[in-house]
């Protein structure tokens, strides 16, 4: 529930779902997660993991329930070398990597309209499924295909 109101714009977004099992991901790092910042000094500057760990791979520990993976994406026109890179800000997934796109609760009509149609245009494999809140319940589950009310 909490990450749907936090990353979700408060229910409104999606959710995007992804198979994990090949390559693409398997370069994803843990997040670690501290009671306090993470010190940054000069001598930091000289182990790239480890600055990079710090900067880019530490939370709050009051967000240790996400138990959260990033994969770190480099612009490819800097560093075409790099593991994952992107052009124009935009990532190119391996084929049928995006599984299902997943609907918020309070996510209008509108919105799942313009995503079956992208859904139907560029990705026809990709499932489209609702999140809804259970009645009496602080709980979300997820329906296996969204309908427009």
């Amino acid at each position: 529930i909490l990450m749907w109101s936090h990353y979700a714009v408060q229910h409104t977004g999606i959710c995007l779902e992804f198979d994990t099992e090949g390559n693409f991901f398997s370069g994803a790092r843990k997040v670690t997660y501290c009671k306090s910042l993470p010190v940054i000094t000069a001598d930091l500057f000289a182990d790239q993991n480890a600055l990079t760990q710090a900067i880019l791979l530490t939370k709050s520990d009051g967000w240790s329930y996400e138990d959260e993976y990033r994969l770190l994406v480099r612009d490819g026109k800097v560093d075409p070398q790099f593991s994952v890179t992107c052009y124009d800000e935009f990532i190119s997934l391996p084929d049928r990597a995006l599984t299902a796109v997943v609907a918020g609760p309070k996510c209008t009509d509108a919105s799942i309209e313009v995503i079956q149609k992208l859904i139907a245009k560029h990705a026809p494999h990709v499932m489209l499924r609702r999140a809804v809140c259970v009645p009496h319940k602080y709980e979300i589950s997820v329906t296996p295909q969204a309908t427009i009310t």
